[in-house]
């Protein structure tokens, strides 16, 4: 948990996802479309990409 969000932060929580994912395994990570959110995050890991969700989507009455 940190006590802020920022693009900085994102990017250490994609480290560390990166870092969990086995070799030859490769990593997806779903966001929605806040700021910090951002695809340039990921770029420097090979084994990981984001997907952003269309705006005003709302996983929690779609998750069953």
């Amino acid at each position: 948990m940190s006590p802020v969000v920022n693009r900085e932060v994102m990017r250490e929580h994609l480290a560390l996802i990166s870092a969990r994912t086995e070799p030859g395994r490769y990593a997806v990570v779903i966001m929605d479309g806040e700021g910090w959110h951002t695809a340039e995050c990921a770029s420097e890991f090979p084994n990981l990409s984001i997907i952003k969700l269309p705006p005003y989507t709302n996983l929690s009455k779609n998750v069953v």
